[in-house]
């Protein structure tokens, strides 16, 4: 079996981001709120693209 390197994820299990419970997906996949529901955007983007909905 081949063990595939993910460079991204270690590095983000070793930073600030890992320690205060922030994946990836908090920033980099927006979302709105409808009331008490969080429907997130599946088209993974850069987080300063959309400033009001990621993070």
């Amino acid at each position: 079996m081949l063990k595939m390197p993910h460079p991204e994820f270690e590095l983000w299990g070793a930073g600030i981001h890992a320690r205060s419970g922030v994946s990836c997906v908090d920033c980099h996949m927006s979302y709105i709120r409808q009331s008490r529901v969080k429907i997130s955007d599946h088209w993974v983007c850069k987080p300063l693209q959309n400033p009001n909905q990621s993070c």
